[in-house]
């Protein structure tokens, strides 16, 4: 079907978002204005994973985003989804996984047991970005950060009590608690960090810390991920990087001469010095 197969598809079953968050297009009333926002039909979306299922279990996708410019768990028909791809033992036969990112304001125990019983997602990804009420409020604007930090914690303990009673579905393996660097909500990065490491301790769970997504090595398992601001012009992002540098070197994942170095942190090309994402 595939002259060359995609490393990854991007599902984008509804393109409404609960929030309004000053780093994301959704709040850009310019762009808002021209956006079509609507949901997919449920019959389509059955269809786009008919489409990518293979008999053979050869693989015609490595990767599939049901988001990207809105909010997932918004998809009406989300858990139903779920139910259809699993169903279809699509893991197995053509998709080699899928991957969430949600803000959680509306994770309901439903849906974090549809996740886990699904087995579909090694990563589930957690924007979060703050530690108080206020500071939420202003990055998160619309959401409730007593209720979302409750869902958080509260699919934590699901998914650690899910492994309990079925030792062979390990997924997902990852859950990634991030923090992307601004302005606004800089101040609380190192408590962000100190609050997310000692509740995954009080789980007994092994964890590391990022500031990019393979830096300072690759996500392997739970990730309190300290993740870097684009936004703006070139002024605006070089802002952004020495801040981004500072909240990073506080809390320990960067030198001190890394810190005063003029060298970005990321790993770059070595023949155009680009950065590689």
């Amino acid at each position: 079907m595939y002259k060359k197969k995609p490393q990854t598809i991007l599902l984008d079953m509804t393109t409404w978002c609960n929030l309004k968050c000053p780093m994301c297009p959704q709040s850009f009333e310019e762009l808002d204005k021209t956006r079509h926002k609507g949901i997919m039909d449920f019959e389509m979306s059955k269809q786009i994973i008919d489409q990518l299922y293979t008999i053979t279990g050869e693989h015609t996708v490595g990767c599939v985003l049901p988001y990207w410019n809105g909010e997932p768990l918004l998809y009406p028909k989300f858990i139903e989804f779920l139910e259809y791809c699993k169903s279809k033992d699509i893991i197995n036969h053509g998709i080699g996984a899928f991957d969430l990112n949600t803000n959680a304001g509306i994770l309901t125990n439903k849906k974090s047991k549809a996740i886990l019983e699904s087995q579909l997602f090694p990563v589930v990804l957690f924007s979060i970005d703050a530690t108080t009420k206020s500071t939420y409020d202003k990055v998160r604007a619309g959401g409730d950060f007593y209720q979302t930090i409750d869902n958080i914690k509260n699919f934590v303990k699901m998914r650690e009590e899910y492994r309990i009673e079925n030792p062979q579905n390990i997924w997902p393996d990852r859950i990634i608690f991030q923090f992307i660097t601004m302005e606004i909500n800089q101040h609380e990065a190192l408590q962000f960090y100190h609050d997310w490491s000692t509740f995954l301790k009080s789980y007994n769970l092994d964890f590391q810390v990022n500031y990019w997504w393979d830096e300072p090595a690759p996500i392997m398992k739970d990730t309190i991920f300290l993740k870097r601001c684009f936004e703006g012009g070139i002024e605006h992002q070089n802002i952004l990087n020495k801040l981004h540098k500072k909240v990073v070197h506080e809390i320990g994942l960067i030198s001190d001469d890394q810190l005063k170095s003029k060298k970005m942190i990321f790993r770059t090309d070595e023949t155009t010095g680009q950065e590689i994402f």
